[in-house]
């Protein structure tokens, strides 16, 4: 007696990216929508450019402080190597 077919087995073990995604919580297309519309209607449509200007900048900031401390890093390891 089997439990399930060959072919179940294999649908099974397929890989999904989009079933492991929504199992770590990520939105997918629909939510994305609604999560749209809803920041919509809570900032207005001439807030958003000012909202994604500041994260754009957010995120520059963030990038420059990971090759600072990454060049220090370097620069350690360097100056260790060279004792």
């Amino acid at each position: 007696m089997t439990l399930c077919s060959p072919a179940t087995l294999n649908s099974l073990i397929v890989f999904r990216p989009d079933i492991h995604l929504s199992m770590l919580g990520i939105p997918g297309g629909n939510e994305w929508i609604i999560i749209c519309v809803v920041v919509l209607l809570l900032f207005g449509g001439n807030k958003i450019p000012e909202l994604l200007r500041g994260v754009g900048k957010g995120v520059g900031e963030l990038q420059r402080g990971l090759e600072e401390g990454k060049k220090k890093l370097q620069e350690a390891i360097h100056e260790e190597d060279s004792h």
